[in-house]
């Protein structure tokens, strides 16, 4: 965690329990990744695990619920994939008039794909506007859907930290701007394939109720409701202006940044942030 640009190893732990993500060109795996949620796991820096799991004990002994608050995409998951499938059936859907772009599709390795996907078909030497418009409307009919977001994998270590965090007594609190109506069941079945607790006593899932409103303020305001029911002493996200506002909101948490991808309009990293 921490950093920035795109984090080639893609982990948020330092031992990690699966190899970084390599998939054959048109091949996706959809099946369970093969973890143990029960392993144990280390933050990097190691000592930051043990600060957090005795911040964990200092509240349950006051009586408290403390809570660590996790982004989905691009945090817990690694949704590039989602995108370099969409990518990959657009070139075979137009293969005969376009076989030029199938072929780069294909050739495009999941490190390379930046943040939005205008940037990445530019990248694969396609600078059409049309064309640009075309994709993008083609990605925004898939990319956020039940039905996709089962191509994305687990950062690896992230299933993990999370329940061992768990153990210790602290609510694993997943916090995404995925909306409700279109991602609620693919979310769901992703996370209990991978190894996620949801649905138990110690685990909540939010998503958003609307498409409409943006990330940060419907982030802002479910932050502001969780800290009525007890402390939230940590956070990992991607975006630098939801850690920015989490840290602000929670001066006492431990905020993390996971270095993936992120929007390009990010403002700068509260030095807060780790």
């Amino acid at each position: 965690v921490g950093g920035g640009g795109c984090c080639p190893s893609y982990g948020l732990v330092t031992n990690r329990c699966c190899p970084p993500l390599r998939l054959a060109a048109n091949r996706y795996a959809v099946s369970p990744c093969a973890v143990n949620p029960q392993q144990e796991v280390t933050l990097s820096p190691p000592a930051i695990t043990q600060q957090l799991l005795d911040t964990i004990a200092a509240a349950r002994a006051a009586g408290r619920e403390p809570q660590i608050v996790f982004d989905l995409d691009s945090t817990l998951y690694d949704d590039r994939l989602r995108t370099l499938r969409i990518l990959h059936e657009f070139g075979y859907e137009h293969a005969l008039t376009r076989p030029d772009f199938l072929g780069a599709a294909l050739a495009t390795a999941i490190a390379a794909m930046p943040y939005r996907v205008v940037d990445a078909v530019t990248g694969m030497g396609f600078g059409d506007s049309e064309l640009h418009a075309e994709i993008l409307a083609y990605w925004m009919a898939r990319f956020f859907t039940s039905e996709y977001v089962h191509y994305d994998l687990p950062t690896p270590g992230a299933a993990q930290a999370m329940n061992l965090f768990m153990r210790a007594g602290a609510l694993a609190v997943c916090l995404t701007g995925r909306a409700a109506a279109p991602m609620l069941a693919g979310t769901i079945a992703t996370m209990q394939r991978d190894g996620f607790p949801v649905g138990t006593a110690s685990s909540r899932l939010i998503l958003k109720p609307a498409t409409r409103q943006s990330d940060e303020a419907y982030k802002a305001e479910v932050v502001a409701r969780l800290q009525l029911s007890g402390p939230i002493v940590a956070a990992f996200d991607n975006e630098p202006g939801i850690c920015n506002l989490v840290q602000m909101a929670c001066p006492e948490a431990v905020v993390f940044h996971v270095a993936t991808t992120w929007t390009t309009e990010a403002p700068a990293l509260d030095p807060r942030v780790r």
